[in-house]
């Protein structure tokens, strides 16, 4: 059932991924005809504006984001990773970085100086980035007050100045636009997978006597993986204009995602491959309870049962006090007997379960 549920959350954050971009916020009324977006971003704790984004429909048929050039953007193209269109013109190249492979684009940058002047203009009136979704035009910036009629003028001037890349789309091409994707959405994927993989992942990890060699061969595995997934990404997406920042976003969801897939994928396959030796015992309940931490919604409940030392078990030492489920604690007393069964898989890896003793007819 955990696999499915995985697999499924796994197509799910790929779809998400790839059309989450599809869905639009509420018209603000509109410019010229074509319909104006507004999103307020505001501060955690005062809930003041910390800055927005103004936004008026585009459908150019691309993706494309612009920001100030910094540090990060030249040593990626120093050490060839990526690759941007340089337009001739030197204000322009040294300010404003093109993340866009589409020839499109590139040429309509090289060949018209007002798209350039419209462009500078709003990073130079500080604004932070520039983008195009495939259906709205962004512009986007901290600032503690809501847009202007200044701001939308300036959104409007942007605009027409790009408003012939419409009929470039289809005349030239954008070589890593599939590759881009792919990357993201498999990306979006496995941190969906894992998402799914957690919950079972701390039951093995809770269930586990060899806990600390569960997560030696959980860390190794997703280590290869991060180093797999990376390599290939990297092969993908050498340069493109937009490597860095894709490179970046999958970067950090391999390295939050692939520990916990490993973790998991070990423990699955040493329960699931091969033989298991399993062997049971009984052990009497001397102490039964329950601990609470935290409030609302960070409230815990902790069942705990207190057991009678014995003798080792399929060869390991049972912990006497062991956290259980509310129908089982619920199930036992103090004075039963509570069944302990220590578990071997193919990977010599070992997990305890606990259950109540059968009573007999």
């Amino acid at each position: 059932m955990w696999l499915a549920i995985r697999l499924s959350v796994f197509l799910l954050a790929m779809l998400v991924r790839m059309y989450g971009r599809m869905r639009l916020p509420p018209s603000h009324g509109s410019i010229e005809g074509r319909a104006l977006y507004r999103r307020i971003r505001r501060k955690p704790k005062s809930k003041g504006i910390a800055g927005f984004g103004l936004g008026i429909e585009m459908s150019a048929g691309m993706v494309f984001r612009m920001h100030r050039e910094g540090r990060a953007d030249r040593w990626f193209k120093v050490l060839g990773l990526s690759r941007e269109v340089q337009t001739g013109d030197g204000a322009f190249d040294c300010l404003v970085y093109v993340a866009c492979d589409h020839e499109g684009l590139h040429e309509l940058l090289r060949e018209h100086a007002a798209a350039r002047a419209a462009i500078r203009a709003v990073f130079e009136a500080g604004y932070a980035e520039i983008r195009h979704d495939g259906r709205v035009l962004w512009i986007a910036r901290d600032a503690g007050l809501e847009p202007t009629d200044a701001d939308e003028a300036l959104l409007a001037a942007l605009d027409r100045s790009l408003r012939s890349l419409d009929s470039r789309v289809w005349a030239r091409s954008n070589p890593f636009a599939l590759r881009v994707l792919g990357c993201e959405a498999v990306s979006w994927g496995i941190a969906g997978f894992a998402l799914a993989s957690l919950p079972p992942a701390v039951l093995s990890l809770d269930a586990s006597l060899t806990a600390g060699a569960l997560l030696g061969y959980g860390a190794a595995v997703g280590a290869g993986g991060i180093a797999i997934a990376g390599l290939a990404v990297v092969a993908l997406l050498r340069g493109s204009s937009r490597a860095r920042l894709v490179m970046l976003e999958c970067g950090v969801l391999l390295l939050l995602s692939m520990p916990v897939v490993g973790i998991q994928t070990i423990a699955d396959i040493n329960a699931e491959t091969g033989q298991v030796t399993a062997e049971s015992a009984r052990r009497e309940v001397v102490g039964k309870e329950v601990r609470v931490r935290g409030a609302g919604r960070r409230r815990r409940t902790q069942h705990l049962l207190t057991l009678a030392v014995g003798a080792p078990v399929g060869g390991y030492a049972i912990p006497t006090t062991v956290t259980v489920g509310s129908s089982l604690y619920s199930e036992v007393g103090v004075g039963d007997q509570l069944r302990v069964t220590v578990s071997t898989g193919s990977l010599g890896l070992a997990w305890v379960e606990y259950g109540p003793v059968a009573a007999t007819p």
